[in-house]
């Protein structure tokens, strides 16, 4: 537990190579264990940092990383879209972010493609602004509806 904790702190810290590191020693310290590189994708995504769309999209990008695994989606793209800070920018990136995962996603997996939607389910408690994103990427959805799983 408290090389858990350090952990969230790592990856709470602006990036670099010290940083870049000692997140990488504790993914070799899984030693390929799901549960914990789970972990150490969902720490990642959950971080309080500007950055932490970027640095999901990266995460995306590893080799572990695969939209097929449900548990490995759900550590990353989930984790994100309950990040309150990252996923509410302002500018809805965040938003647009999550509309083009459920669109891939429900391609391969129609139940958790509709399980990440459901993250817009928040909107009215939002900033009118927030909420009108919102609605824009619900409408690119509903477009996409010939397209999506039934």
């Amino acid at each position: 537990t408290d090389k858990l904790a350090a952990f969230c702190h790592l990856a709470a810290m602006p990036e670099g190579p010290e940083v870049a590191k000692a997140l990488q020693t504790f993914y070799d310290d899984a030693k390929g264990d799901a549960l914990v590189v789970n972990k150490w994708f969902s720490m990642q995504a959950a971080a309080d940092v500007p950055d932490v769309l970027s640095r999901v999209e990266k995460l995306m990008q590893h080799p572990d990383f695969t939209l097929r695994n449900p548990n490995r989606l759900r550590s990353v793209i989930s984790v994100f879209a309950q990040n309150a800070a990252g996923f509410h920018q302002a500018d809805g990136s965040g938003y647009a972010f999550l509309t083009r995962m459920v669109l891939e996603v429900d391609k391969l997996n129609p139940q958790v493609a509709s399980s990440l939607a459901r993250a817009f389910s928040t909107w009215p408690k939002l900033d009118e602004a927030r909420r009108k994103s919102i609605k824009e990427q619900l409408s690119a959805l509903q477009a996409k509806e010939a397209d999506l799983s039934k």
